[in-house]
This record gives C-alpha cells, structure tokens and sequence, in this order.
C-alpha cells in the first residue's frame, strides 16, 4: 500500500489532495472535527453511529471482553448500551498527553484522539489510535491501555478504538480483549457517506477517503506492480 501511495505521489507531484489529505495527521483531524458536536451545530449524528459502531463490533468479537466498562449493542449482558449516551456535551481532545510513562522511564505517551462525555447519568472516555498507514504495536497499546484505566478509572465507560486501512483486524491484535479494530475504509467511509451533515469539510474528507479507497483497490489488484 505505502509503495503504491509513493508512486502515484510521483505522477501527480502536483496534485495537493495526495500531499495534504492522505496523512495520519488530516484523517485524525477530520475524524476529531466529525466527532465534536460543537463543529456542526450540536450534530451528533456521526459520534451516535460512531459508539454504534463500537457496541456491534464488540457484541461479534469473541475474543473481545464485555465487561461493565464498554459499550453494548443490546439490554443483555455487561456495560452500558450505546443509545443511552447523549453525546451533545462531549469533546474530542488530540494528541492528549499522558504525562507520566508507568515505568517511570521519563518518556511520554500520547494518544491520537479522546472523546471525552462527563454526563453525569453515563460519562464516557473513548481513546482512538488512528494506524492509516503505520503498524500496530501491541506494547504500546497495552502501555495506553493501563495508563489510561488508570487515569480515568472514575469514568464509568471506557473504550479503546484502532482505526486501520485494512478490512480486517490485524492479526497482531487478533486477540487482544480491550481494543477494537475500525476500517477507514469499510467502517468510517460507509458512516460519513451518509451523514445529516452537510459542511464543505464532511463533503471534503468524505471525497478523500472515495479517493483513498479507489488507491487501495488498485493496490490490491496488484496494479501499481
């Protein structure tokens, strides 16, 4: 993938959607924006199926725990279902900075996004990596994972999201029991295809990930080989 994304960079050096929207950086951004209620006119519309989303993955994932913490799809069972939380509150924080590394090594973690809802019938903290491009190191997010339970243990539901490129989830994590996995692609793209929102910058990302998806057909059917 990362070689046919160098090579179409070469034969439209020019062309300003490859340089500036196929980052981790832009899709981070716009995700962060599509997250915020206050974006868009108090629209919740994305970050309801976005925690839709999580429930659903969560109720088919076997090798995902259902513990009292997480989001479910339907009454039975552990934790909190996902159409009781309101949403019009929250934030999504970038880049958050947990300041201190848990084996006191001196080094700093910080993760790509948190959406944060203090309701005080169901609050919620839902921490995303976002691995457009890059691989998903298991260390690290074990290492997020416990920083973050502890830090936030007072919240009462905490989820923790992957979003890659690929449809399914990386064999790396195949078995990790806290954290989803999320295609950009199979996912999200479906999500902000259909969207109440109407802003030039939904319409925007929702034409670059139509872009990066056609990129990663191409990639798959071995064209730029």
């Amino acid at each position: 993938m990362k070689r046919a994304l160098q090579l179409i960079k070469k034969s439209i050096r020019h062309n300003l959607i490859i340089e500036e929207c196929l980052t981790e950086s832009y899709f981070s951004n716009s995700l962060a924006y599509l997250l915020n209620p206050k974006s868009s006119n108090n629209n919740v519309d994305f970050i309801n199926k976005f925690a839709k989303l999580i429930a659903n993955k969560r109720a088919k994932d076997v090798n995902l725990h259902k513990k009292s913490n997480t989001i479910k799809a339907g009454r039975n069972g552990n934790g909190t279902k996902y159409g009781k939380f309101k949403f019009a509150n929250s934030n999504t924080v970038r880049e958050y900075h947990l300041s201190k590394s848990l084996k006191n090594t001196g080094n700093t973690n910080y993760c790509d996004l948190i959406v944060f809802d203090l309701d005080s019938s169901y609050p919620i903290m839902i921490t995303i990596e976002n691995k457009l491009f890059g691989d998903v190191d298991k260390s690290q997010l074990t290492n997020y994972h416990s920083q973050c339970e502890k830090k936030f243990k007072a919240i009462k539901t905490r989820e923790y999201v992957i979003i890659g490129i690929e449809k399914e989830r990386p064999i790396s994590i195949k078995r990790n029991k806290n954290w989803i996995y999320i295609s950009w692609l199979y996912d999200i793209q479906p999500i902000v295809d259909n969207l109440s929102q109407r802003s030039q910058r939904a319409k925007h990302f929702k034409n670059v990930l139509s872009y990066l998806h056609d990129v990663y057909r191409f990639a798959q059917d071995d064209k730029f080989i």
